[in-house]
């Protein structure tokens, strides 16, 4: 469940608590936005709406419902960045990097995103979205930060190759780095040669 004191709305945003109402009260908003009477919830994986928000497993993609990440320092499903990105579950991570499955309230549609995180030079609080630089570890950190932004204006150069993933945007926050990428449902590549015992093409 997001926390409320945590959404940033500067800019008096009432479309954006309006979605945040629509998908994390399930029972009415509350009081917290006027005019708003029904509400529905949202899964954290495919991002379809669900009918009472109190289902075990979304009738949809059959994901059984989760409120916190399978590694504490991973950002909280239902956490929100950029005032426009409310994040799902974990898609899968590395030693660089966390990918999330996120919905675009603006869009209103799902997106990948993916977040600058190597553990051996960040950490997090559980429950908390900013990270802390390690201690002595500021230089690595900045040249980290700098080549994931590279990698990512770099992909986003290729958006008319169609094997390569559609780069919509890139930006700084919570002492990190964020890209956000078109989501798109798929294996990886070492589950396809498990299943095809062989690379088939």
């Amino acid at each position: 469940m997001i926390d409320e004191d945590n959404v940033k709305t500067e800019n008096g945003e009432d479309d954006i608590k309006t979605e945040l109402a629509r998908i994390y009260y399930p029972h009415g908003n509350k009081g917290e936005i006027p005019g708003e009477k029904e509400t529905v919830r949202r899964c954290f994986w495919c991002f379809e709406a669900l009918d009472t928000g109190k289902e075990i497993h979304c009738p949809h993609c059959g994901r059984m419902r989760r409120t916190e990440p399978e590694v504490n320092c991973h950002l909280r499903q239902g956490t929100v960045i950029r005032n426009q990105f409310i994040i799902g579950e974990v898609e899968g991570f590395g030693g660089f990097g966390v990918t999330y499955r996120a919905w675009d309230i603006n869009l209103k549609r799902m997106v990948a995103v993916k977040e600058y995180f190597n553990n051996r030079v960040v950490s997090r609080t559980p429950g908390t979205a900013r990270v802390v630089i390690q201690r002595g570890k500021q230089e690595q950190y900045r040249l980290e930060i700098r080549r994931f932004l590279e990698e990512a204006r770099c992909t986003a150069q290729f958006r008319s190759c169609e094997n390569i993933v559609y780069v919509y945007d890139i930006f700084e926050e919570n002492d990190t780095a964020y890209m956000v990428m078109e989501a798109l449902e798929g294996c990886t590549l070492l589950s396809l040669i498990r299943q095809e015992h062989r690379i088939p093409w």
